[in-house]
C-alpha cells in the first residue's frame, strides 16, 4: 500500500518506476510496481499489467488484463476525440510493434482512442495465441483501423 508520506513515492512515481521496469526487461519488478495502482482503475496500469504476463506467456491472466483496460477505456469515454489525422505516423504505427510496449499513463484519459486501438491489437495477438479465432474476429471488426500489419498477419493466418 502507498503510504501519504515524504519517504515513499507517489502515485506518479511508482507508475513510472513500472514502466522503467518494464522497459528494462523485469517484469517481476515492474508487476510489483503496478499492481500497487490497480485500484486507480486507469487502463494503462491493466494494460501494463498485462505486459508484465505477457513476459511470462500466462495468456489467459493477460487477456483479463486487457479486457479490464478496454472497460475502463470505455468508462473514461467522455473525452473528445481529436479530428487531426496524421497519415504518415499512422502508416508508421500500423507497420510496427509499439502496441506491444508500456502504455503511457494519461494516454487513455487524453486519447482514448489511441489507447483503445492499442489494447484491441494485444486482444488479436493473444486470442490468436489462445486459438479463439471467433473472439478475435469480433475484436478485429471492433477495431476502427484494420491496416495494422499484426492484424493484417492474423487474418492471413486463420
Amino acid at each position: 500500500m502507498l503510504r501519504d508520506n515524504n519517504n515513499f513515492l507517489e502515485k506518479k512515481d511508482v507508475f513510472e518506476q513500472g514502466m522503467l521496469a518494464l522497459h528494462f526487461d523485469r517484469p517481476l519488478e515492474a508487476l510489483k510496481y503496478l499492481l500497487l495502482l490497480e485500484e486507480e482503475k486507469n487502463s494503462a496500469v491493466s494494460f501494463n499489467i498485462a505486459l508484465c504476463y505477457l513476459k511470462a506467456q500466462k495468456y489467459e491472466t493477460v487477456l483479463f488484463y486487457l479486457e479490464k483496460a478496454l472497460a475502463e477505456i470505455r468508462r473514461n469515454r467522455s473525452i473528445e476525440i481529436s479530428k487531426d489525422n496524421y497519415p504518415e505516423l499512422l502508416t508508421f504505427e500500423e507497420e510496427n510493434d509499439a502496441y506491444t510496449k508500456p502504455m503511457l499513463y494519461l494516454t487513455p484519459l487524453q486519447f482514448p482512442d489511441l489507447a483503445r486501438e492499442q489494447i484491441l491489437r494485444l486482444m488479436v495477438d493473444i486470442l490468436f495465441i489462445l486459438e479463439k479465432k471467433e473472439d478475435m474476429n469480433k475484436i478485429i471488426n471492433s477495431l476502427k483501423n484494420k491496416n495494422y500489419k499484426n492484424v493484417k498477419d492474423k487474418i492471413k493466418r486463420s
